[in-house]
């Protein structure tokens, strides 16, 4: 499943040009020699994804799949590796054994999910970035469903957007653009014009689908990648420095 969604990164890399020169694909703060990751081009809105992104909730999401995983008797390590970044039900489907009742499985899940919210926390730099645009500038995508994004947006003492984009609006989930398209038609501006902030290989293919700029966050990914996009630890090395700010 991993090699299936990277096969889909690659493809959407070799057919998008992201950034100019100086931000060019796989580009690091390392890579640059900088202290911080500076943002070269005015955008108009900022799309968000949640889990990894803004939300450090690996603890909880790793408990509930292995407490799935050990009853199925399913690999833990191919089940979290395809569920980064993906709703829960397109993660099911693709593990149910024979005559398994999705829906049910996927209620089951859904309710561990909302229930268990110890040890989420809010990316570094989340708050101050989010604290620090205006209402109707950015959006969340996010693959969870609207009830759980909201608990752990509030877990993590992060704002709720006015417009969230959550795994029940969609009729696709990540890495297809639907969420992404849908949220930039929602704050009123083409996707061109939207910086889209991720951490799984199925957003960033879905950011950039949806013929958005993409930034990877790094700070709460499951495992290691090629990203195809410039990538930052966290907010913190983020730099709008000049003509970064939003138009």
């Amino acid at each position: 499943m991993c090699e299936q969604v990277n096969g889909f990164v690659d493809k959407i890399v070799g057919e998008t040009q992201i950034f100019e020169q100086s931000m060019s694909f796989a580009k690091t703060v390392e890579d640059l020699g900088l202290s911080r990751f500076p943002i070269q081009k005015k955008y108009k809105k900022f799309i968000f994804d949640m889990d990894g992104t803004l939300v450090d909730s690996r603890l909880a999401i790793e408990r509930i799949w292995r407490m799935w995983a050990a009853e199925k008797n399913m690999d833990i390590a191919a089940l979290l590796c395809a569920s980064q970044g993906r709703r829960t039900q397109d993660t099911v489907r693709d593990f149910a054994l024979k005559e398994m009742d999705i829906e049910a499985e996927v209620a089951w899940l859904q309710g561990k999910e909302e229930t268990d919210l110890e040890g989420i926390v809010s990316i570094p730099g989340a708050y101050e970035f989010l604290t620090g645009l205006k209402c109707d500038d950015w959006a969340i995508v996010t693959s969870a469903g609207r009830l759980l994004a909201s608990k752990r947006l509030e877990a993590a003492g992060l704002p709720i957007p006015k417009v969230m984009i959550s795994a029940e609006e969609v009729r696709f989930g990540k890495p297809s653009p639907e969420g992404f398209l849908l949220a930039a038609e929602r704050l009123g501006v083409e996707p061109n014009q939207c910086l889209v902030f991720e951490d799984a290989p199925a957003g960033i293919a879905a950011g950039m689908a949806a013929g958005c700029d993409v930034i990877a966050i790094a700070a709460a990914r499951g495992h290691d990648f090629d990203a195809g996009c410039p990538v930052v630890r966290d907010f913190t090395e983020l730099a709008f420095e000049n003509c970064g700010m939003i138009e």
